[in-house]
């Protein structure tokens, strides 16, 4: 049995399960997801019907992406990545807990504001910022939490990707993190996995 990845090209969380496969040089076999016509098989394996899944060459059923991206990582630990000493897991956690929390909630509403009561969209470029702001300063270099990348990086990415795309001209006060989605964006991995393709394919 092959790994399969149920996916969605423009999804934040598939765009980061891929990336973690990719740089993994993990193979798979990509199935895009209808969401007006979800597969029978994503039903069966995962009954919340949400993208990405990862079903791995053993069998084992990951539906969370950051599960993947874990999953992953102990595979193979990429060129250029480097594992977290505790210091930088603890300030990682604190990263995820402000993107779950305030980043991504005020994401959704800047970008789909019929969706949700009462939306001040001043109000959720402030969050947004203030997320911005903070992790602009705490930059260590390469990546988001130290001088090299780490599983932090591929988590917040395909955010920040999100939000450049809602709002361009956000990132301009915010130089080191602009520079570091541009050479993401630029990379092979993102310009792989971000390849229009209507047909499954298997990454390598």
């Amino acid at each position: 049995m092959n790994n399969q990845l149920f996916t969605f090209r423009r999804c934040p969380y598939a765009i980061r399960a891929r990336v973690a496969l990719c740089l993994a040089g993990i193979d798979y076999e990509a199935i895009e997801v209808d969401f007006k016509n979800k597969p029978a098989r994503l039903l069966e394996i995962s009954p919340k019907g949400t993208v990405p899944v990862l079903v791995t060459n053993s069998g084992s059923v990951l539906d969370e992406s950051l599960h993947i991206i874990e999953y992953a990582l102990s595979q193979k630990l990429p060129e250029g990545f480097i594992n977290v000493s505790t210091a930088q897991y603890e300030l990682g956690a604190l990263i995820l807990a402000d993107l779950d929390t305030q980043f991504i909630p005020a994401l959704n509403r800047l970008k789909y504001p019929n969706r949700y009561e009462d939306v001040v969209i001043a109000d959720e470029q402030k969050i947004l910022n203030s997320c911005l702001q903070k992790w602009e300063l705490g930059f260590k270099g390469k990546g988001v939490i130290a001088d090299a990348y780490t599983y932090y990086d591929i988590a917040v990415m395909p955010l920040i990707r999100q939000l450049s795309k809602t709002d361009t001209e956000v990132l301009k006060a915010y130089p080191q993190i602009s520079q570091w989605l541009d050479e993401w964006l630029g990379s092979d991995c993102m310009i792989e996995v971000m390849a229009k393709n209507n047909d499954n394919i298997k990454n390598s």
